[in-house]
């Protein structure tokens, strides 16, 4: 009976500090266009160097706020930065477990009004995450289309 109180005991401290472990600013408030490569198989990248990567027809201010809406129907908190600086990352926890993904996100206007994203989602623990951060940003940016035209 010990043994099995003393390993419930440990699963509930292990998922207290995955819920409430504070994140480091330095490690997790990336900017994605510095990310020159990405080899983690727990993240999912796109930035100019990428062959997904899409421009917007609309000011930063409202790519912000339709991404901002998106993520927020997603359930992700912003933790670090500001649309006045051009990045932000958000913390979007699994549902289960509130296992943390850190998703920065750079924005970028061109003196034509053309807005560009660039993202770097990653989980914060665990080497794999089964595809999840690929398939959020994805659906992200398929709603962000649907919603505004990119050029």
């Amino acid at each position: 009976m010990k043994i099995i109180f003393a390993v419930f005991l440990i699963v509930i401290i292990v998922l207290c500090y995955i819920r409430f472990a504070k994140p480091n600013e330095s490690n997790w408030h990336v900017d994605p266009e510095l990310v020159s490569r990405n080899d983690l198989r727990n993240s999912f990248l796109i930035n100019s160097k990428s062959s997904n990567f899409f421009h917007y027809a609309v000011p930063v201010k409202e790519l912000y706020i339709e991404l901002y809406t998106i993520l927020e129907e997603d359930k992700c908190q912003r933790v670090f930065g500001d649309i006045d600086d051009g990045l932000i990352t958000f913390v979007c926890r699994s549902r289960l477990f509130g296992f943390p993904d850190y998703v920065s996100i750079s924005l970028r206007e061109s003196e034509t009004g053309v807005s560009t994203l660039s993202v770097f989602s990653r989980s914060r623990f665990g080497i794999y995450d089964f595809g999840k951060n690929k398939k959020r940003v994805t659906n992200w940016l398929q709603q962000l289309k649907s919603n505004i035209q990119d050029t």
